[in-house]
């Protein structure tokens, strides 16, 4: 059954984090243990990219699978480094540990793209009103989380995460320094995806005898502008 991308975030957050600050560089990495949360899992994938870029493959490095606990293993000096999400970093040194960037995706892949929401064709089509609908939430939540003067309150409701208030405010504030969530368009850059499409197939995640999708089979941009003018409305 095929999918249709409808909304993306284009920024991704993936970060390398070491708790050494004297062990904080790419040669750093080689033939250490990396937090991921399992080989193949959306952390060992961000790694290996961003390795790519340090010039380095992920069979230089010992990938352990940590499942959602990779910051909980750093802020406990279980393991030193981990591919870390910008809320990952406020944590681990609300426990006293200081967290050093080794690279980032961004950083690493300026094309790179993080994630995009996608639906079903059929579903779509029957509940087309719904998708909108649902957009029109994220648009409208995107747009209140940027404005400064909602910090306090978004880190509020933060907290029903198991963050703190403090935790919540400070990856706030690193994600609104990316551009994370996309507020003023649908986040389906062309150049990126068609980038990102690219690099998964030159390292491997594309498995072979399978074809990726061009940008026009598998973007509709029609529900966000649709999702747009209802939060103008």
């Amino acid at each position: 059954m095929s999918a249709l991308a409808i909304y993306g975030l284009p920024n991704p957050d993936w970060a390398i984090g070491s708790t050494d600050a004297k062990k904080a560089s790419c040669k750093d990495l080689a033939g250490q243990p990396i937090g991921v949360d399992t080989p193949g899992g959306a952390r060992s994938l961000a790694l290996k990219s961003m390795l790519a870029a340090c010039g380095m493959k992920s069979e230089q490095v010992q990938e352990v699978a940590l499942g959602s606990q990779t910051a909980g293993a750093m802020a406990a000096g279980q393991i030193t480094f981990g591919v870390l999400h910008l809320d990952d970093a406020p944590e681990i040194e609300s426990h006293g540990k200081s967290v050093t960037i080794v690279t980032t995706l961004a950083k690493s892949v300026p094309e790179s793209h993080y994630i995009l929401a996608v639906a079903r064709r059929d579903r779509l089509k029957e509940k087309r009103d719904g998708f909108v609908r649902m957009l029109a939430g994220l648009i409208a939540a995107g747009r209140f989380m940027s404005d400064p003067k909602n910090a306090d309150a978004v880190a509020e409701i933060g907290t029903v995460t198991g963050h703190t208030k403090e935790i919540s405010k400070g990856a706030l504030k690193r994600f609104l320094a990316i551009g994370f969530w996309a507020v003023n368009d649908d986040g389906l850059d062309r150049a990126k995806l068609d980038a990102v499409t690219k690099q998964q197939v030159e390292i491997g995640n594309v498995k072979p005898g399978k074809t990726a999708p061009d940008y026009d089979r598998l973007v509709d941009r029609s529900v966000w502008r649709d999702a747009d003018a209802l939060v103008k409305n």
